[in-house]
């Protein structure tokens, strides 16, 4: 390698790094810095690279070339991969996903302008993948183009850096002998007059049978004018109806164990058993167990299933395996949290989604409403919709399914004592989020290595009827030696407060309307995603972050602190509210709304309850006798606590 050598890869560096657009995600440690580079830049330099490569050593450019046909008009590219179906769906605008086996799709790619790279035919060959016919002289930018969006390093949208076409996938070339017999007659097909550079506007006008303008993304949709309103839709509203409580499958056994139990969302639940300090420290130290079958229990299954959780929740389903679970949110068109939930994928085609009490019949309303075409899912673009149905099963409604939850660092060698030895071995191997179905003595249950208190260790176990009821007994038989004690929502809430974890209502939408970004779960809001329900309001709440939601410690002999109280800092100035604070015993606990950010723990605050009733008077109008709020001093702790995971779950 020579020295002028030496200066065209300097030059060729040089000019992919001063490319490249930065960008960055927040995940769970902050800022995850990212690029995007102009497919112009990305292929000069590899074609640079091949031919100094080339030249060194000729043999690297034969071992590259492929023997192809050139005879024929047709170059043949194949994509496969898990992901080639939904990488072809969003970078066409045809309904990649229904076209059946052997039924050749004609349809367009097309650049990050809006403008035709080439018209190309597109045949589903089932689990091989894909074939695309492409005429020869546009095979090199067709190749490049699909390659570079696979991978993911490509602009295709000039607007939204953060957008990914789904990938990755596998484009490589075939010869007309590799392509299926029933596609063959394909090659015997005179190729359309060039349309490259074509304005995707000019080619939806002459050929719109081969747009689906429905899809919820395509590349190039952003310069079609699809504002026009969908009268067969609506806005989706919600009002809660007033009921008689309802009771879980366990209630009689906490009213044996003496449960103090009070209505919430919906449901007669206990509140404590004996005290909640009690069994808050049982969680830490033991194990806490936890009735929690006011939560709803949804199933969505069915072929679309994947799809369909991609559009309508934040976080990406692609990446779940069978018996891995997420966390997400639910958002309507204009990123208002309708709901947080957990899905746990069973299958490829079958879903649980475990949704808030609080929620539970807004959600089924929702996810229904999406499903039947109901609703409107974007307000830029009013005819974006769900393609393929799915089936969405209430499981609690069903077959009596609930949510048992065992929290704790004993928890785990309770259960395992519980459910039998062999099934320990599958238990032990599951790490945080995963989850398994089992049988233990003729009890059919799935357990999830989930949780909303904050513990390393902890459990959330679905099974239906006698089968919880006797896991319950089970459990509390085994336990009750080791410490462990039936907990109320009493404790949840202190636990999941302790931890920093977000309460629908409180920490999640409600009065103020905080967003997951706010909240410090940002990670699960997925921005990559070219499209889900709620996307565009999301990016502007993550791009002007103005507001973050912090921890908080006061010391013991301080009043209690109420949701609501102000937040003042040294000033003097109000910078925001409490929404959440407990007692634990020797110190309080609680979580504030600041309208100031990255303020460092250890900062002091001040809190000031707000007056109960009727609303304090200006000091100029007090006198002798009256009352006023007396201010708490407090301090900025870390979000989360050291010894805790952020959780998977949310109330």
């Amino acid at each position: 390698m020579t020295e002028d050598d030496m200066g065209k890869i300097a030059s060729i560096i040089s000019r992919v790094l001063n490319g490249i657009l930065p960008f960055s995600y927040l995940g769970l440690t902050g800022e995850l810095p990212r690029g995007k580079i102009p497919i112009s830049i990305l292929e000069g330099a590899r074609r640079e690279v091949r031919g100094l490569l080339g030249r060194i050593d000729p043999g690297l450019r034969a071992k590259s070339e492929r023997m192809t046909d050139e005879s024929s008009p047709w170059a043949i590219l194949r994509v496969r991969g898990g992901r080639a179906k939904a990488l072809l769906n969003e970078a066409t605008p045809s309904d990649i996903l229904s076209i059946p086996i052997g039924k050749p799709c004609q349809t367009y790619l097309f650049d990050e302008d809006g403008n035709v790279i080439s018209a190309i035919t597109v045949g589903y060959l089932g689990d091989e993948g894909f074939v695309i016919l492409v005429p020869r002289e546009n095979k090199d930018r067709v190749a490049e183009w699909l390659a570079g969006l696979a991978d993911g390093y490509i602009i295709f949208d000039r607007d939204d850096l953060f957008r990914k076409v789904q990938g990755p996938a596998v484009i490589e070339e075939l010869t007309a002998a590799e392509l299926p017999p029933d596609l063959q007659g394909l090659l015997q097909t005179v190729p359309e007059p060039n349309a490259a550079g074509t304005s995707i506007a000019e080619i939806f006008s002459e050929h719109p049978e081969r747009f689906d303008p429905d899809k919820v993304y395509f590349i190039g949709q952003g310069h079609l004018d699809l504002s026009k309103e969908d009268p067969s839709r609506t806005d989706f509203s919600w009002s809660e109806e007033e009921g008689e409580p309802k009771r879980t499958p366990l209630y009689d056994i906490h009213s044996e164990l003496g449960a103090r139990s009070a209505p919430f969302a919906g449901w007669e639940m206990p509140l404590w058993y004996t005290s909640a300090l009690d069994e808050h420290r049982a969680v830490r130290k033991a194990a806490g167990l936890f009735d929690l079958g006011h939560m709803g229990v949804f199933q969505i299954e069915g072929e679309g299933a994947t799809e369909f959780l991609n559009v309508v929740t934040s976080n990406y389903a692609g990446w779940l395996e069978d018996g891995h679970s997420q966390y997400a949110y639910l958002f309507d068109p204009d990123g208002n949290v309708i709901d947080d939930v957990m899905v746990y994928r069973r299958s490829r085609d079958r879903y649980l989604m475990v949704v808030n009490a609080v929620n539970e019949a807004k959600d089924w309303e929702w996810l229904n409403g999406l499903n039947e075409g109901l609703y409107l899912i974007d307000h830029e673009i009013p005819r974006r919709r769900l393609r393929i149905p799915v089936r969405i099963r209430d499981l609690k409604d069903e077959r009596g399914v609930i949510d048992i939850a065992l929290q704790g660092p004993l928890s785990r060698d309770i259960l395992i004592e519980a459910i039998g030895w062999e099934n320990g071995k599958t238990l032990d191997s599951l790490k945080r989020t995963d989850f398994c179905e089992l049988i233990a003595d003729g009890h059919q249950m799935l357990i999830a290595r989930t949780g909303y208190t904050g513990e390393p260790i902890g459990y959330e176990i679905y099974s239906a009827g006698e089968d919880a009821r006797w896991l319950w007994g089970r459990l509390s038989e085994i336990g009750k030696p080791a410490g462990l004690l039936p907990c109320g929502l009493a404790a949840r809430d202190s636990t999941r407060t302790e931890a920093g974890l977000p309460l629908y209502g409180h920490e999640l939408a409600g009065p103020y309307r905080i967003n997951p970004f706010e909240a410090g779960f940002a990670s699960y809001v997925k921005l990559h995603k070219p499209f889900f329900i709620g996307r565009s309001q999301a990016l502007k709440f993550y791009l002007n972050r103005e507001r973050e939601l912090v921890r908080f410690t006061v010391e013991s002999e301080a009043r209690p602190v109420r949701p609501g109280a102000l937040v003042i800092d040294r000033n003097g100035v109000v910078i925001g509210r409490v929404t959440s604070s407990v007692s634990l015993g020797s110190v309080q606990v609680g979580m504030a709304l600041l309208e100031k950010i990255d303020l460092v723990p250890g900062t002091g605050i001040i809190l000031l309850n707000q007056p109960r009733g009727k609303p304090g008077r200006p000091p100029s109008e007090l006198k002798e006798g009256d009352r006023i709020a007396l201010p708490i001093p407090a301090r900025i702790a870390p979000r989360f606590p050291a010894r805790m995971p952020v959780s998977d779950n949310g109330e």
